[in-house]
């Protein structure tokens, strides 16, 4: 029988969980000696060493977590695919988006999903929390805006966004050292906006911490109406505010070399037997963000 469809496996995926022998044989309710030899008869089989075995203690290998979450990954898979063949009912799409993105890009989607006929499902969340709710079955695909391990999901382009430093101040600081002198209305880590920040400053040899005030904040709206009481800077995806900007409540900084157009992600579970409509989604928003852009551009000239 083909090792991967053995039960053992879930032998194996509960000792991820607990890191303890004794502990899985308590949730599986077999014996301790029962839980040992079945990984060691999965290690022989797959050739594979899955535990690290230092006297009593144990410690489960990379192997052997890449393999759990693989098997995890696919049974969701193979749930859903049996949903299809079934023929139930279609079940609403459960779509995520990061904070910011939820803003400026997921109006325009839904309005096009619903006239479509489909059902959805909206979850908001940073983009750690979404990744989680992709691993877990509890989401479909998401909109995300900041930096993850691509190759551990299904991802489709969407295009970028221009992202950066603004505030309400007409005459704000035009340096750096002026910058790390005003007030930072800043994300809470998990969020793709912080992230990007974050990476930037430090391939300049800076961070967060050289700015004198930090206060962080977990919802881009509430920052926005921070900076418009006229205190402080942030750093955020500029078509959030593009008609502030344009009407002048909120002005972009011209801070030395900030100068980000960051990719802008659709992800979902890899292999995925519902990827053909997950790319039809993708067309419709990159289709509709493209067009906002060029409108946008049209405005400048």
């Amino acid at each position: 029988m083909n090792p991967l469809y053995d039960h053992r496996l879930l032998t194996l995926a509960t000792l991820v969980e607990t890191g303890s022998f004794t502990a899985t044989a308590e949730r599986l309710f077999i014996s301790q000696p029962a839980v040992s030899q079945q990984i060691t008869a999965l290690e022989n089989e797959l050739n594979l060493e899955l535990v690290h075995r230092r006297g009593k203690r144990i410690q489960v290998t990379k192997a052997a977590e890449h393999l759990t979450n693989y098997l995890h990954r696919e049974s969701l898979n193979a749930d859903q695919l049996l949903e299809q063949l079934r023929g139930a009912e279609p079940v609403p799409l459960r779509l995520g988006a990061t904070l910011s993105l939820a803003e400026f890009m997921l109006p325009e989607l839904l309005g096009e999903l619903v006239d479509a006929g489909h059902q959805v499902k909206i979850h908001t969340a940073n983009t750690d929390q979404l990744l989680q709710a992709i691993d877990d079955g509890t989401i479909d695909l998401a909109l995300v805006e900041g930096n993850f391990h691509k190759e551990a999901y299904g991802v489709l382009p969407l295009g970028t966004a221009a992202f950066g430093p603004v505030t309400a101040q007409p005459h704000g600081p035009r340096d750096w050292e002026a910058a790390f002198n005003t007030p930072l209305y800043l994300r809470e880590a998990g969020s793709g906006t912080r992230v990007i920040l974050e990476g930037w400053l430090a391939t300049h040899n800076y961070s967060v911490n050289d700015f004198s005030r930090v206060i962080e904040v977990d919802n881009p709206t509430t920052i926005i109406k921070l900076l418009l009481q006229g205190r402080g800077i942030s750093f955020m995806y500029l078509p959030l505010v593009e008609g502030l900007l344009r009407d002048g409540k909120l002005h972009r900084l011209d801070l030395p070399d900030f100068v980000v157009n960051h990719p802008l992600t659709m992800v979902y579970r890899k292999n995925s037997v519902a990827e053909s409509q997950y790319q039809q989604v993708a067309k419709l928003l990159t289709s509709h963000h493209e067009g906002s852009k060029k409108k946008h551009l049209g405005r400048e000239s």
